[in-house]
């Protein structure tokens, strides 16, 4: 009895202790997150970093595809510049062979832009998929992103037919034109109405022309000298030269007044300390003595 006794109450804790242990485990397991939300919030971060790469390349690769095409457009030019002037026979300025070079530049445009749509409509397509395999979205938002891939696909075709629609008329114009001149004959033949009025030679406007007289060729060729006056230095009447008269009979005069003049000139240029300078008395002393030498001459 005392052994029964002993066990019963051991078991009630065994049970309480379980029940209590169960309880807390299964409070532990509703509080961690399902697995698919955990994968869920993996692949929308995987989804934003795809995002971020393809919003940082996709600029730069249109570039580079739009720089590429400029570049073979540009080549694709010169090329045919450099067969239309070699050609046998084509004008080297002018060129014989002429091509739509626009039309080739706008079809490389065209291309790349259906090939940047369609891409973007595929990468659409690819994240509502990977959103309804995550639980995120519903499958039927898949239908929007093929609905607009099914109508791009359309609208392209029906681009392309026209295009070759328009080239076949275009080839078609060209066979039928062959060998036929569009050049308009009745322009060419018929006679222009003439409205300018005959003006005679004297009344026009001429400006560094002159008009001879009739008859004056025969003229022109004879030489006839013109008559050209004398100069004047040989009919001016010639300066006469008055004659000196020195008179001999008084010795000692002309030396005397010579030397008393160029005292006078000489105190009147340098005078004495008590004296004072007279510009105009040196002047006229040396004048008169500049004189007397002259005649003396």
């Amino acid at each position: 009895m005392a052994h029964g006794a002993i066990t019963l109450p051991l078991l009630r804790k065994i049970r309480s202790s379980s029940k209590a242990l169960k309880e807390a485990l299964n409070t532990r397991f509703e509080r961690v997150p399902p697995l698919s939300l955990t994968i869920m919030a993996s692949g929308l971060i995987y989804l934003a970093i795809a995002g971020m790469w393809v919003s940082y390349f996709l600029p730069r690769w249109i570039h580079d595809r739009e720089e590429f095409s400029g570049k073979s457009v540009e080549r694709y030019k010169s090329a045919l510049k450099v067969v239309a002037s070699k050609s046998p026979g084509g004008m080297p300025e002018t060129g014989a062979m002429h091509t739509d070079l626009d039309f080739v530049a706008k079809s490389s445009q065209k291309l790349l832009r259906r090939r940047i749509i369609f891409s973007l409509l595929a990468f659409s397509m690819i994240a509502t998929l990977a959103g309804g395999v995550m639980s995120k979205f519903q499958f039927l938002y898949t239908l929007v992103p093929l609905s607009g891939i099914a109508l791009y696909i359309v609208q392209v075709r029906r681009e392309t037919i026209a295009e070759r629609l328009q080239l076949r008329r275009v080839r078609q114009l060209q066979r039928e034109n062959n060998g036929i001149s569009t050049t308009n004959l009745a322009e060419v033949i018929t006679p222009k109405a003439t409205t300018d009025h005959w003006i005679p030679l004297t009344e026009r406007e001429l400006t560094g022309v002159v008009i001879l007289p009739k008859g004056s060729a025969e003229q022109r060729r004879t030489w006839q000298p013109d008559s050209v006056p004398a100069p004047t230095y040989l009919s001016a009447p010639k300066a006469v030269t008055p004659k000196r008269i020195i008179d001999l009979t008084e010795p000692g005069k002309w030396s005397d007044e010579q030397e008393k003049l160029a005292m006078a000139a000489l105190n009147a240029v340098a005078p004495s300390k008590d004296q004072i300078f007279d510009q105009i008395l040196a002047e006229e002393a040396v004048d008169r003595l500049r004189d007397s030498k002259a005649v003396n001459e």
